[in-house]
């Protein structure tokens, strides 16, 4: 059920936002987002929803914006500028085509996406038999809203307190041309996580039994909730968080090791996958942000990020691949740590993965978080033992004797369990920690070794293209620290 890719490209967003032409799809005219579509049966909505679920909901992007900056990465020896701008923390909002601008313009793009689908599927009658499919495509339209209303929050709020400011709701379903320029006042994160509920209660309400992990289901509307709970970090959230995660965690078991090695290597469904995207062989290749098949390397593991693996743990087989296995050539690296969890599952197709958004691990994790916050230490020790159990750590967990003793063991094990699959940049951002590198890894990094806690980077910029056409904002509504 894939839609191939076209070279031409449409108006998505805000501000006249385009998807780069990569991220365009090859859909029959009458399927087209436009005010003129018409949309008559439930097939053709579905099939709108496929589309957008083939633009792979800005994974990609939001994964570069979080691994380049941390601590995870160093410069490769076949660098040839990929990354560069993030590993050193060099980010603008007028550069066309950056982190930034990739994040904001995929969010919109589906953002807008969902409304139309959400908003043509009331246009029109069904029968009877075909109310509950109806229904779920609107729950699965609002869980993606939602979803993206969470990168907004997570990527353009400089705080996550309610006032903060975050991005715009638009949750009507509107058209965008230099002949329809709009007015769009900035919203806060409170409003912005409240129309995130507000989607989840009601996608939850219509979204029946469907359990494909390629689809939005109830289990991941319930994972999209439990990271903006964490994102939010009150008691009330705190506590819903971990109702949300123990619920998940009954139906979604961690991956035994093999299962583990398998979900990131061969695309295996474990038993821990709540939501991923499906990559076929006309998609972009997320591997290829670290490797390509010539063997060049642009980034590298970290020497930081390696120096706390150990030798038993699953984790370290999928994070490392310096003799590859499904690459035909193997990867000659001496003197540089090669990142193998995207290495893909084929050997003609290097870097070729599917992109898994949301999984049980995460959500352990996030139940831990949750419990430490809220002083449920021990159970909070639990979580992390049970996970570093089923991983085969052998890291030694500390008593969790106090709060901040808690925080920063389970930070260290978001860093491993987590790693390159979007959070640690924005994990040291929520603890209000600094970017700190180790000396070698600031050497390879071209002397960029400490970015600051509060320092303004850890906040992206709106894209300046946005400013100028959205008669809503001005320069004075940009994120500190980007005015020029």
């Amino acid at each position: 059920m894939k839609i191939k890719k076209i070279t031409n490209c449409i108006l998505i967003s805000l501000g006249l936002m385009t998807l780069s032409c990569e991220n365009a799809y090859e859909i029959n005219p009458d399927f087209l987002l436009t005010e003129e579509s018409t949309i008559t049966s439930v097939e053709e909505l579905e099939r709108l929803l496929l589309g957008t679920y083939d633009s792979g909901l800005g994974f990609e992007p939001a994964v570069s914006a979080n691994m380049y900056p941390s601590d995870n990465l160093v410069i490769g020896s076949g660098n040839n500028g990929q990354g560069i701008f993030g590993l050193l923390w060099q980010y603008t909002s007028n550069a066309t085509g950056s982190i930034s601008d990739g994040i904001w313009n995929s969010a919109y793009g589906n953002f807008y996406a969902a409304n139309r689908i959400i908003e043509r599927a009331e246009t029109f009658d069904v029968d009877e038999s075909q109310e509950a499919l109806r229904d779920q495509l609107i729950a699965e339209a609002l869980g993606i809203r939602a979803y993206e209303l969470l990168e907004l929050l997570r990527f353009y709020s400089p705080t996550y307190d309610a006032d903060s400011p975050s991005g715009y709701i638009v949750t009507e379903p509107l058209a965008f041309n230099s002949d329809n320029i709009q007015s769009f006042p900035r919203n806060t994160v409170g409003e912005i996580a409240a129309q995130i509920r507000e989607d989840i209660t009601r996608a939850r309400q219509l979204i029946g039994e469907q359990d494909n992990v390629y689809r939005i289901s109830d289990l991941a509307l319930q994972a999209i909730l439990a990271r903006l709970d964490l994102y939010i970090n009150t008691p009330e959230s705190l506590s819903e968080a971990i109702t949300l995660t123990s619920n998940i965690l009954i139906e979604k078991p961690l991956a035994a090791p093999d299962d583990y090695f398998s979900m990131f290597r061969d695309d295996f469904e474990s038993s821990e996958v709540i939501f991923k995207i499906q990559r076929d062989l006309q998609d972009g290749r997320i591997g290829q942000n670290f490797i390509i098949p010539s063997g060049s390397i642009y980034i590298s593991m970290s020497n930081g990020l390696y120096d706390i693996l150990n030798d038993d743990d699953i984790r370290k087989e999928v994070l490392l691949d310096n003799e590859t296995e499904v690459n035909s050539t193997t990867v000659e690296s001496a003197d540089e740590y090669v990142v193998g969890k995207y290495i893909g599952r084929d050997a003609n197709f290097l870097g070729l993965q599917d992109y898994i958004l949301f999984r049980s691990s995460e959500m352990l994790l996030i139940r831990a978080e949750a419990r430490a916050r809220t002083n449920s230490l021990s159970l909070a020790q639990d979580d992390i033992e049970l996970l570093r159990a089923t991983r085969g750590s052998t890291t030694t967990t500390p008593n969790y004797g106090n709060m901040q003793t808690a925080l920063n063991d389970i930070l260290l094990e978001r860093r491993i369990e987590l790693a390159y699959e979007g959070h640690r940049f924005l994990d040291l951002k929520r603890f209000g920690l600094p970017v700190v590198r180790t000396d070698e890894d600031a050497s390879l990094n071209r002397g960029a070794q400490t970015l600051n806690a509060g320092d303004f980077r850890f906040t992206f910029p709106i894209p300046q293209a946005e400013i100028n056409r959205n008669d809503g904002i001005s320069d004075n509504d940009q994120n500190p620290g980007y005015n020029n």
